[in-house]
């Protein structure tokens, strides 16, 4: 199992607990064998992707990119895929 986790705002400090958690789920999910990557960014960068994948002006939440379903759907590598969470909306939000 792998998880990367790339922390482009907020604190390093979250590194290694959402790491810990995403292993968790995998875990719970029975994914043991997966590769999952995560990323802690601004409003900035989350509603640039926003925009380009969406179709959506402003940042959001979270935004996540499967490996396992669309134009992807025949891919059989163990990576699921890439989690973009928003930390200043999800902050917000809380």
């Amino acid at each position: 199992m792998s998880v990367v986790v790339s922390v482009r705002a907020g604190s390093d400090d979250l590194r290694d607990e959402l790491a810990t958690f995403a292993e968790a789920l995998l875990r719970h999910a029975g994914r043991e064998d997966s590769e999952l990557s995560l990323s802690l960014v601004g409003d900035s960068e989350i509603a640039e992707l926003n925009a380009a994948h969406r179709a959506r002006s402003g940042p959001t939440d979270v935004l996540s990119f499967s490996l396992l379903e669309g134009d992807h759907a025949d891919f059989r590598g163990s990576m699921l895929g890439d989690v973009v969470i928003g930390l200043d909306v999800a902050r917000r939000q809380a």
